[in-house]
């Protein structure tokens, strides 16, 4: 699971008529084109065997129809794999945000919170996982290389223990709970509550008894 950063961008403009945009600095313009500009830090900076996301998931700016807002207001989440990544995401974030905004006469106040760092399985925790998973589930499809943007704070606990994070699978499409994480009807089928319990008692008993 990725790393995870949250931003919040203000653009600082100076409002007026929106019948006399000479007159004013568009801090709405300004946003629109960080939005854009952001997602080429990606495509074009990103090597493509390695995988980054920045998802601005939040734009406000203005009230009335025929008013220039002072400022815009930009939200979302960074996510990254690898430290390397991370660091370069982070310094051109920076500079991309500083840049447009000074290009269209605004100025940027950006603010970037290190919600959780990325979550590495420990190679040994995870094989007797897996090998628990094969034991209890001999039908069940076991992917040993799964990745996910999804980010997770048991990551901080791994960081002072080994630890294997996995997933058991709770979509159930015959009952309609089928549908994706954050998505407004959203449930699981409960039955793969039993599969999670069975999971980790297997695993520590492996522990106990190695």
């Amino acid at each position: 699971m990725s790393a995870s950063e949250t931003f919040q961008i203000l653009i600082k403009g100076r409002g007026g008529h929106g019948g006399k945009p000479h007159e004013s600095v568009d801090p709405i313009v300004a946003a629109a084109n960080i939005v854009t500009s952001l997602q080429s830090l990606v495509s074009r900076e990103v090597p493509p065997l390695d995988s980054a996301v920045i998802t601005v998931s939040s734009i406000h700016g203005g009230q009335i129809h025929n008013v220039i807002p002072e400022t815009a207001t930009l939200a979302g989440t960074i996510r990254t794999f690898t430290e390397t990544t991370r660091q370069l995401v982070l310094e051109r974030f920076h500079q991309i945000v500083d840049g447009v905004a000074k290009a269209h006469l605004c100025s940027a106040e950006i603010e970037v919170i290190d919600i959780s760092p990325a979550v590495t399985n420990q190679p040994e925790v995870a094989e007797v996982m897996r090998q628990t998973a094969v034991s209890l589930f001999p039908d069940a499809e076991l992917d040993d290389n799964y990745q996910t943007m999804a980010s997770e704070d048991m990551a901080f606990l791994m960081q002072g223990m080994p630890g294997c994070y996995s997933f058991v699978g709770s979509a159930n499409p015959k009952l309609g709970l089928d549908a994706k994480h954050h998505q407004p009807d959203f449930n699981f089928d409960e039955e793969a509550l039993k599969t999670g319990v069975a999971l980790l008692i297997g695993g520590a008993s492996r522990f106990l008894i190695d």
